[in-house]
């Protein structure tokens, strides 16, 4: 009787995706998935699998919460049997809570008695957006019917609100030689804001 030593193993992967890639609003939420996968010919006991959230997003929710699968504290953590020719998925959303133009880098781990891998997701900002002011007429009478109407116009990201801060400037004197209309959310002597609505 010959002794012989099994070949039988597990091959563990890790496959992270984040969607949308690219031209995230700020504030947006995204959608991340993490699949661990066995194309081995043995069962994987005792995965971990590790996804600290970067401190750009915080966690959404789960959409595909695997048995084992827990969020806390910022970080995702799965520990279980990865079954022969088989894969387990997690997927959750995230809020981006950091500004413009940043790219945010996403990295997950597992480990393993056979050993350990990474793979990471990286999504990117818009550009902030650009607003201007333009004034009509450009001038009016003391005194006259005629007001001045001051325009706020943005471009580029436009699917949120957006509070614009403003100066006001000049030799004449607020509540004396003129005062705030309308359209504003506050005007006073030296500044003031106003609200460009979503999509506007």
């Amino acid at each position: 009787i010959g002794a012989y030593e099994s070949s039988f193993a597990a091959s563990l992967s890790l496959s992270k995706a984040v969607t949308p890639t690219a031209s995230v609003e700020k504030g947006g939420v995204v959608t991340y998935t993490l699949v661990i996968s066995n194309s081995g010919d043995a069962n994987g006991f005792s995965v971990t699998l590790t996804d600290t959230l970067p401190v750009s997003v915080t966690f959404g929710g789960w959409i595909v919460q695997p048995d084992g699968a827990i969020h806390s504290g910022g970080q995702i953590t799965w520990t279980g049997t990865v079954t022969r020719s088989t894969s387990i998925t997690l997927t959750f959303r995230a809020s981006h809570t950091g500004d413009y133009s940043e790219s945010v880098t996403n990295t997950g781990f597992y480990s393993h008695t056979s050993g350990g891998g990474s793979d990471y997701a990286t999504f990117t900002l818009v550009d902030p957006p650009d607003v201007t002011i333009g004034v009509a007429p450009s001038g009016v009478d003391e005194d006259g019917a005629v007001n001045l109407t001051y325009t706020f116009t943005r471009t580029g990201a436009t699917t949120a609100p957006l509070t614009v801060s403003f100066d006001v400037g000049g030799t004449a004197v607020f509540a004396t030689d003129y005062s705030h209309q309308s359209g504003a959310d506050s005007f006073n002597v030296g500044n003031g804001t106003v609200t460009i609505p979503a999509n506007s």
